[in-house]
């Protein structure tokens, strides 16, 4: 049947806002409890609404389930595991993804900046959220958990903060993960993914220009008698050469430390990993100071005020006249 969901949600005192005192959206973090657990419990063991009056960030502590009629202790479908929420196949993924939205609705919330951490089967739910909704998270916190996701194959790489005892009863630290769904790469292969590919093209275009420089001199020659700059046409094809041969290696050596692979998604903001009270989670670092409108501000389209904040979905009332914030629903259009 279905279930009525249930969550809480800390909104920090104090604003975020950007060096033009524009209000910023707000980065999510989304805290899982464990086994039997609930959200009051999670909120009061981690410690995470202090943390987000100091950062300050968005906290949500959503209420597993017992099942689908919740007569069983209450807990988190991780993909192959647990309690009777896996054993009745309820759809945390699509509670997760339906939290985000709904939570971002009503409040600005950055797209690209939304976290999930979770504590025992709480972290084993992080896991799941990163294996199959990768394209909605951009890291996720796991501790004492574990991976139960058999089909785990993200989209995109997702950053992993992940704390666990060795000594652990519930969740043993050497428990077997399933295998990967595909070949996991080296880290050289991680790093180096572009270093064949611009060590062969420098080679080739430095050839290039040594073979058009042979081809002018020796064409000076025949017209002149004589080599320009005093140097026979063959010996620019040894001097382009030897070049290839350093350039290629100076190349490929750039490429082994830039990280160019697959493990790397310059398109997401970076993020700090803190670890308090036991619970590890994420929270991003604020953009740089910046001159314009942030990023989800836009021109209010109802002319009433200089910027409306727009979620990506829809118009929220939060709007900012000469860098003072304050809240106006968007008028109703003029009916005709």
């Amino acid at each position: 049947g279905s279930l009525d969901r249930t969550f809480l949600m800390h909104v920090p005192k104090d604003r975020r806002l950007s060096s033009s005192a524009l209000p910023l959206p707000w980065p999510l973090l989304i805290v899982l409890h464990g086994s039997s657990g609930d959200a009051t419990a999670i909120e009061q063991q981690s410690g995470m609404d202090s943390l987000a009056e100091a950062t300050p960030f968005l906290v949500v502590y959503p209420n597993g389930t017992g099942g689908d009629f919740n007569l069983y202790p209450s807990d988190w479908n991780a993909g192959s595991c647990c309690g009777a929420a896996y054993r009745d196949n309820v759809d945390d993924l699509g509670f997760i993804a339906a939290l985000i939205t709904e939570v971002s609705a009503h409040v600005p919330v950055d797209p690209h900046r939304v976290y999930v951490a979770g504590f025992s089967a709480g972290g084993r739910m992080a896991y799941h959220v990163g294996c199959q909704l990768a394209s909605t998270v951009a890291a996720i916190g796991v501790v004492s958990g574990s991976l139960e996701d058999n089909g785990c194959t993200p989209t995109i790489t997702v950053p992993l903060f992940a704390v666990h005892g060795t000594d652990d009863q519930e969740v043993p630290y050497d428990e077997t993960a399933p295998p990967p769904a595909g070949p996991v790469p080296s880290p050289a292969e991680i790093v180096n993914t572009n270093g064949p590919v611009v060590t062969v093209l420098f080679v080739v275009v430095t050839i290039l220009f040594a073979a058009l420089a042979y081809v002018r001199t020796a064409a000076f020659r025949r017209l002149s008698g004589r080599n320009p700059w005093g140097i026979h046409p063959n010996l620019w094809l040894v001097i382009g050469f030897l070049l290839g041969i350093i350039g290629a290696c100076l190349a490929y050596l750039a490429c082994l430390t830039t990280r160019t692979g697959p493990a790397f998604d310059s398109s997401r903001p970076p993020a700090n990993q803190h670890f308090a009270q036991g619970q590890g989670f994420w929270s991003a670092t604020p953009p740089p100071p910046d001159a314009g409108p942030p990023a989800g501000w836009y021109p209010d389209p109802s002319g009433r005020h200089h910027y409306r904040f727009f979620t990506g979905h829809d118009w929220t009332s939060d709007v900012v006249d000469n860098g003072t914030h304050s809240t106006e629903p968007l008028p109703a259009p003029p009916s005709h």
